[in-house]
């Protein structure tokens, strides 16, 4: 049996670690870290705007093989307010999509069938084109019902898209019928503002519910709020000639609003949409 000296002890224990150099590994991999982080979360936010942008860009399509499979009138868009009869699940209230979405704990929160289902086909759904329910959803909403539930759909349309009263069910969409802005019912009513300027879909903040936007009556007239959901001050569009893209809001008010009674009396943000959703 080999004994070890007090030369060969000395030596084992110089090949050991001290807790210094232990703990200047940890800094450094920490400092690492740090700088490697961020630019992950950059390119996360990327890819999920670009997955939404063409998200938008299959909703784009699919509307408008819908018009084209139905004389060239657009896809109905009434408010989901009241009923009976609801919204996209009745011959009386045809919609272009059905599902009323809530942040408590609705079914309609995770029913994708009433997004794609071909029960609803006879009531104006355009899921018969989409198929995908995936691409109701833009992938950088992360809001949540009460019960923790990612919800199917955080897209609505223009309510100038497609306007409609359901023969009297759906006053509110009906409202911007009668409004003295354009409103789109067919392909040919692009006039004052062209299908390359005018937005079809859009997400909206965690509060959507139907699938109709309300959208501004003037600059300064908003109900619902377009969603912040890439970088915090972005949100994916569609537009009615078929493409889709990001857009950036400048106005830190328009930007942190919870409801629209938040929002500032004017901003050049609520302009820009106002000038995409419709014309005087």
């Amino acid at each position: 049996m080999k004994i070890k000296t007090p030369r060969s002890l000395e030596k084992n224990i110089r090949r050991a670690f001290t807790l210094i150099e232990l703990l200047v590994v940890i800094a450094i991999i920490a400092i690492l870290a740090a700088m490697l982080l961020p630019a992950l979360a950059k390119a996360k936010a990327k890819a999920h705007g670009i997955a939404c942008v063409s998200n938008m860009r299959q909703l784009a399509i699919a509307w408008m093989l819908y018009s084209g499979d139905n004389g060239e009138k657009l896809a109905e868009n009434p408010d989901g307010a009241g009923g009976p009869p609801n919204y996209g699940e009745d011959a009386n209230r045809i919609a272009w999509v059905a599902g009323w979405l809530s942040l408590g704990a609705a079914d309609d929160n995770t029913n994708t069938a009433k997004l794609v289902g071909e029960q609803y086909a006879a009531f104006g759904s355009i899921g018969q084109y989409t198929k995908n329910p995936g691409i109701y959803h833009c992938p950088a909403d992360k809001s949540v019902d009460s019960l923790g539930r990612l919800r199917v759909r955080s897209t609505s349309m223009n309510a100038y898209v497609g306007a409609t009263d359901s023969g009297g069910n759906s006053g509110i969409s009906g409202g911007m019928l009668s409004n003295p802005n354009e409103h789109y019912r067919k392909t040919t009513d692009f006039t004052k503002r062209k299908p390359t300027d005018v937005i079809v879909f859009l997400d909206e903040r965690p509060q959507i519910n139907d699938g109709w936007f309300w959208s501004p009556t003037s600059a300064t007239a908003f109900r619902d709020l377009m969603a912040i959901s890439h970088g915090n001050n972005s949100s994916a569009f569609s537009y009615a000639d078929g493409h889709a893209e990001l857009h950036r809001w400048r106005d830190g008010k328009v930007i942190a609003a919870q409801t629209y009674q938040d929002l500032p009396p004017s901003s050049p943000d609520m302009a820009w949409m106002f000038d995409h959703v419709t014309s005087k």
